[in-house]
């Protein structure tokens, strides 16, 4: 029976990979051979620890006749194409003009899947309780991922996700594959929303175990894709904006002006932007701040706000 060349290559944790037991069967090698090959790469002394882990990933495999486990490895092209030095002949050839032909098709895939609109994609905004929500696209289907002011949390759009793994009702999925608390009712803008200019909803969030436990029981195609674009671009993205914001601070009104709503009220914020002013050396802003934090707290209970 002829091997199926279309099925060499794979995605894996946002990589193009394949393993030791396709390139055994690609190649008509016998797949203890291969493993002893790789292992004299990884344990030879010729490649540092740093290159062998980006290449080859140790891993294992479930025998269907017998049930047991056996260890195998994935590679990416690197690891592939170090490995393939060896393999001579006409047909080792053809097997190698196959791998790389799927490795840039599988690597321009990824590359798709990642453009960015810069008119949409990055639409950035901060919602009333300090949280920076972020829109990026993959597929063309936006998607709205947040950073909560105080801690940090990062936060998906159920809906969104959903959608751009195919699911036509996006709520059934959520609630067969995520369970509370790792999903819940959070405030949101809609995608096209203004920054600090309303269109704000209420929309089911997922956490990151949420988001893992989503994609882990997906058997959508795009579930690899997606989930090494959420870990790769969407999250890096939201990170570098939360931490750019506030960049600097002039005076305290500055400061809580950033933010659409009063933080009077919010003693765990104020603390949050204390520690930033204290770590950017502007004293004055972070001991007032504190101040304000402390006196929240010890404010009475039907006294909403403090006056600037």
């Amino acid at each position: 029976m002829s091997y199926q060349v279309s099925n060499l290559v794979s995605i894996k944790s946002g990589q193009a990979v394949t393993t030791s037991l396709q390139v055994a069967e690609a190649f008509s090698k016998d797949h203890k051979n291969v493993l002893r090959d790789i292992n004299n790469l990884v344990e030879g002394g010729q490649l540092n620890f740093e290159q062998t882990h980006k290449m080859f990933s140790e891993s294992t495999y479930v025998n269907e006749q017998n049930g047991q486990s056996y260890p195998m490895y994935y590679m990416n092209r690197d690891g592939f194409s170090l490995l393939a030095m060896g393999f001579t002949g006409q047909k080792a050839l053809k097997f190698k003009l196959a791998y790389i032909k799927q490795f840039n098709q599988m690597e321009q895939a990824l590359r798709n899947s990642y453009q960015v609109d810069t008119d949409t994609a990055m639409h950035a905004i901060r919602l009333p309780n300090g949280d920076i929500q972020l829109v990026v696209h993959f597929q063309e289907q936006p998607v709205r991922v947040i950073s909560a002011f105080v801690d940090g949390t990062r936060l998906i759009v159920a809906k969104d996700l959903n959608l751009a793994l195919g699911y036509g009702n996006w709520h059934q999925a959520t609630h067969d594959y995520v369970v509370v608390p790792h999903r819940r009712h959070y405030q949101v803008a809609s995608i096209n929303a203004k920054p600090a200019r309303g269109g704000l909803q209420v929309a089911t969030v997922l956490d990151e175990v949420g988001l893992a436990q989503l994609l882990a029981h997906s058997k959508k195609p795009a579930a690899s894709l997606l989930a090494a674009f959420i870990k790769t671009e969407a999250f890096p993205k939201l990170e570098a904006l939360s931490n750019s914001i506030p960049s600097r601070f002039a005076t305290t009104d500055a400061v809580t002006g950033q933010l659409e709503l009063p933080l009077d009220n919010q003693p765990a914020a104020l603390l949050k932007l204390a520690g930033i002013a204290k770590e950017q050396g502007q004293t004055a802003i972070y001991e007032d701040l504190l101040s304000r934090a402390i006196g929240v707290v010890q404010e009475p209970a039907d006294t909403p706000y403090l006056t600037n």
